[in-house]
């Protein structure tokens, strides 16, 4: 599964290249984790209650069995991050040219005195100005 060659997206709206549906399986494991819980919160009172066990002696257990449950359910979505990190490389190196030849472009326009303006988007020369300041505040969030 890991060798597939998914069609991810660094600009893909869910945050996650596409993948984000994937979130879905930790909810869809609650009612299985929640009788698992059940069934080791009986045998620890079990032994508490018939067998004068301390709660304190349980805590290498309950530590492993929250491991292991994150394990079971998590897991699996761990063979997806060489992708996803792979996709974000390319697409911060993608967006970055982009970006920079956009800022370049802006500078000989409007600041370097090339063209005349035309206003062409309704916001006039703010508009451009808004348009990359929302460009490098997402980039600097990644």
């Amino acid at each position: 599964m890991s060798r597939l060659e998914l069609r991810l997206v660094p600009t893909h709206p869910d945050g996650a290249g596409s993948l984000g549906f994937l979130s879905l399986i930790v909810p869809a494991f609650t009612p299985l984790l929640l009788a698992q819980g059940t069934v080791y919160a009986g045998m620890f009172a079990n032994r508490i209650l018939y067998l004068g066990a301390k709660l304190p002696a349980f805590a290498s257990d309950l530590a492993l069995v929250v491991v292991v449950f994150v394990f079971a359910v998590l897991g699996p979505l761990l063979i997806f991050i060489p992708q996803l990190v792979g996709v974000n490389r390319t697409g911060l190196r993608g967006y970055s040219v982009l970006d920079q030849r956009y800022v370049r472009e802006f500078d000989h326009k409007w600041l370097r005195g090339g063209a005349e303006c035309s206003y062409s988007n309704g916001w006039g020369w703010m508009g451009e100005c808004i348009e990359i300041g929302g460009r490098q505040k997402r980039g600097s969030e990644r």
